[in-house]
């Protein structure tokens, strides 16, 4: 059974937190194409926009829908313009931690 992008984005979301430590908490902002998640690492540059980094699906990897990550410094968190078609903050569920 194929995975839905909440758990395969979750599986992202740890292996994420595993290799960057810095990452504090993940968000995921909704939709039926892509996994779009706001990572807050204390490392980034503030900053008033989320600019995502967009990446082809990779199925090999077991990763089937494009991804689009973008990293915020914690004083962007909850506020940062999103690319238009996001939403809003309040729309997106945090899914680390848990």
């Amino acid at each position: 059974m194929k995975e839905n992008i909440r758990q395969v984005a979750q599986r992202l979301a740890i292996e994420n937190v595993l290799a960057e430590p810095a990452i504090t908490r993940i968000y995921l902002f909704p939709s039926r194409e892509e996994i779009r998640l706001v990572e807050v690492d204390t490392t980034m540059p503030s900053q008033n926009t989320v600019d995502p980094y967009y990446f082809g699906a990779q199925p090999l990897q077991n990763l089937p829908y494009r991804m689009a990550i973008a990293l915020v410094n914690p004083n962007d968190e909850n506020h940062a313009t999103l690319p238009a078609n996001w939403g809003q903050w309040q729309d997106a569920e945090v899914i680390y931690p848990v």
